[in-house]
């Protein structure tokens, strides 16, 4: 089984029963300097193109949404 950081590596053993001689973490391939961080004049415009109020509470995910997320 491959799993994407250690924790989610202990919980498939714990969880799940998984031997941990079967389990392999591997990081997500993507580096998180392709992401840079908004400024404030980045998430203005962008609460302007959506139409969303200066202080509105904004949450997003990205994934499934699946059990074992626990989103």
């Amino acid at each position: 089984m491959v799993v994407l950081w250690s924790a989610a590596k202990q919980t498939v053993i714990d969880g799940f029963g998984v031997q941990e001689a079967r389990v392999r973490v591997i990081p997500n391939g993507v580096s998180a300097d392709s992401f840079p961080l908004a400024t404030a004049q980045s998430r203005m415009e962008s609460r302007a193109r959506l139409a969303l109020p200066e202080h509105a509470v904004v949450v997003a995910i990205v994934g499934s949404l699946s059990h074992e997320k626990r989103v």
